[in-house]
């Protein structure tokens, strides 16, 4: 870093605390609950004061249907796609779209390896108990629904791979779509067991996340302390298979060039030093109830399996709103520029903190 910006970069620092002190001031470090689902104007609000909400009551699954579909059976499941061929996650502890070191001392942004496999293979890998690698169906980029809008194009040229839940779940959420006035991007069907875990990572749509089966323990970092998360750029690099049969294992390839670095968050949210500034939400959604996080907040999750081992769950992702009033943003960093009278305001805070 240039000498000369530091002094810049330490004021904004400054303000940046400064306004999540402002949020917490407003915002209590708890997860809302709701005994009944919101109406479309309720549903505005919730948006628009953009802080996760867990509700009961919403059905995302077709009355017309529901009862022919056990969520938490395995057998009803497969029954549904047959002999299609799904794409799998494959890692070797759970943790997919992750940072690991490799042999060779550096830290990788790794994916899943991708295996094709039909729902029936795939739940006999989560039976096996003895294997070493974790497999989870996280496919998403609407995996059952694909949406597209006016001036939008190509947005469903390939059938999503779940179509054939179509039949048994609801294409958007009546509600959010009212409030938004759009449908959602994606909609998008999640099983695995509690070998599974969603590494630290932002979300970028208003999400409507809904348990099926078991339930998910979400660790949640507001928009306002991604500066506390220590982003940086990693290689990329994806889990190959080397070896055959039963002498196989998983292993970190660096990914072909052309390839980009990855920023990813380093912070590990399950290990927090005691002095941390950090303050994560815990809350745990469970089946039958449904979480509303909102567009930019962060969140890590684990799960836990139902009464027969699996973990099954389905979202909605809605294009984020994007809120025009940025005037407390604008305001600190104006002020770290010293440049706060183009705001037509008083500068309260003493001169020491205009950098000239």
């Amino acid at each position: 870093m240039a000498p000369a910006t530091k002094p810049i970069m330490a004021a904004i620092q400054k303000h940046l605390q400064a306004l999540l002190d402002d949020y917490r001031d407003l915002a209590p470090p708890t997860c809302q609950r709701l005994s009944n689902v919101p109406n479309a104007l309720e549903m505005l609000r919730l948006v628009h004061a953009g802080r996760p909400v867990i509700f009961d009551g919403f059905v995302p699954t077709k009355s017309s249907t529901s009862s022919q579909l056990d969520w938490c059976d395995p057998v009803s499941l497969s029954q549904v796609t047959g002999d299609a061929k799904l794409s799998i996650a494959v890692t070797p502890h759970g943790l997919a779209d992750a940072l690991h070191k490799a042999t060779n001392g550096t830290t990788y942004f790794v994916q899943p390896m991708t295996e094709k496999m039909t729902l029936d293979a795939f739940f006999a890998r989560l039976a096996d108990k003895e294997s070493e690698e974790v497999y989870y169906l996280q496919s998403q980029n609407g995996n059952i629904y694909r949406h597209s809008y006016e001036g939008e194009t190509g947005n469903e040229t390939a059938t999503p791979e779940l179509s054939a839940f179509q039949q048994y779940t609801e294409s958007e959420v009546p509600f959010l779509s009212e409030a938004l006035g759009r449908k959602p991007d994606a909609v998008n069907l999640w099983i695995g067991d509690d070998k599974s875990v969603t590494s630290l990572h932002r979300g970028g749509y208003e999400n409507i996340y809904h348990l099926l089966s078991g339930s998910k323990t979400f660790r949640l970092f507001p928009p306002v302390e991604g500066y506390l998360l220590d982003t940086l750029f990693y290689p990329a690099a994806t889990y190959t298979r080397f070896g055959h049969g039963a002498n196989s294992s998983l292993m970190i390839q660096p990914d072909s060039e052309p390839t980009y670095p990855i920023p990813w968050i380093s912070v590990d949210p399950l290990n927090l030093p005691r002095d941390t500034p950090l303050r994560p939400i815990e809350v745990t959604v469970r089946e039958g109830e449904t979480l509303f996080l909102p567009a930019g907040w962060y969140h890590h999750v684990m799960q836990s399996t139902g009464s027969q081992g699996i973990c099954v769950a389905v979202n909605y992702w809605y294009d984020q709103t994007i809120q025009a009033n940025t005037y407390a943003l604008d305001r600190y960093v104006w002020r770290s520029l010293g440049r706060v009278d183009l705001l037509g305001e008083v500068d309260d805070e003493s001169d020491d903190d205009t950098v000239t």
